[in-house]
């Protein structure tokens, strides 16, 4: 029953990017953070534990805000969105991913993130995204850590996304 339930998951990743991609996307070049403890991850470990691996942490991406070749999205709700979101950020809710995937520049790397660690739109995002050729990372800690550590956060709503 767990292998049928892997493949149809699968199948689910890569309905809506087209062709499943032909070789594995390079990790991204931001410095990452250990994996998290099992109790930091989300309460279903699915989505957590399959993007352990690409955690980026809060500093790291500080760092790497100015990159031209960097995408910093915003998983949640317009609601959460428009509530606040970490500056330079652009909305794209996890339930328009499939149907928006076209304005992610591949050539870019994406950091995704939601409103905090047991929120699993930002994981399900990354793993969709990597199974269909993006270079994507999860932020480690999502929004609460990022706006905890004082880094720059708005609410200006008028972000849309852009290549």
């Amino acid at each position: 029953i767990y292998r049928g339930l892997g493949l149809v998951l699968l199948a689910g990743l890569l309905a809506g990017c087209g062709a499943a991609p032909t070789a594995t996307p390079a990790p991204p070049r931001l410095p990452t953070a250990a994996p998290a403890p099992p109790a930091a991850q989300a309460p279903s470990g699915g989505a957590a534990a399959s993007t352990a691996q690409y955690l980026v942490q809060a500093a790291a991406l500080m760092q790497a805000i100015g990159d031209p070749n960097l995408r910093v999205v915003d998983m949640g709700s317009a609601d959460e969105y428009n509530a606040g979101h970490i500056a330079g950020a652009r909305s794209l809710p996890i339930d328009e991913l499939n149907s928006r995937l076209r304005e992610l520049p591949k050539s870019r790397r994406i950091v995704a993130y939601c409103r905090g660690p047991y929120c699993v739109f930002a994981d399900e995002a990354v793993m969709r995204l990597r199974a269909c050729g993006y270079k994507a990372a999860l932020l480690e800690g999502g929004f609460p850590e990022w706006k905890l550590r004082g880094f720059p956060v708005t609410t200006d709503p008028s972000l849309a996304l852009q290549n």
